[in-house]
């Protein structure tokens, strides 16, 4: 219930600076309030971007303390299979979070400003798609159950 509310209060904050950010944007004069909507834009995603990683290691870490007090059985065999997919899902998100960053280092420092356009589009849509990958490689259904 609680993520659901979150949910819904950040597709809204974002609805709520698109939808005033183009309002203002064709008309002159408003340059600096278009910039203070894109500013308060990733504001938004930062928050969001924060709140994801709280709830991930909230949730790693209450996986870990049940399973220290739980004999081995096969309820435990699925938390481990969870501890795991949560421990990739963490890596693969914060290689999300940190792709504008390199992307822009690589732009800046390795490419040039101008001359390196070509180049970090192309790995930004080679990591988008090792993305998909990776997700469909974490989330993808486990084979048989081991027996124990």
């Amino acid at each position: 219930l609680t993520e659901m509310r979150f949910i819904v209060t950040a597709i809204g904050l974002y609805f709520a600076v698109v939808v005033l950010q183009v309002s203002v944007d064709p008309q002159p004069g408003y340059e600096g309030w278009r910039m203070t909507f894109t500013l308060f834009f990733y504001v938004v995603r930062l928050a969001c971007d924060l709140v994801i990683i709280f709830a991930m290691n909230f949730n790693l870490q209450l996986i870990a303390v049940h399973l220290q007090d739980s004999p081995v059985t096969p309820t435990a065999a699925t938390l481990y299979q969870k501890i795991r997919i949560y421990l990739w899902f963490r890596r693969l998100f914060l290689a999300i979070v940190l792709r504008p960053t390199a992307l822009l280092w690589l732009q800046v420092s390795v490419f040039g400003a101008e001359s390196g356009r070509w180049p970090i589009r192309a790995l930004a849509e080679a990591t988008t798609w090792a993305w998909y990958v990776a997700m469909f490689a974490i989330l993808r259904p486990s084979g048989p159950a081991r027996r124990l």
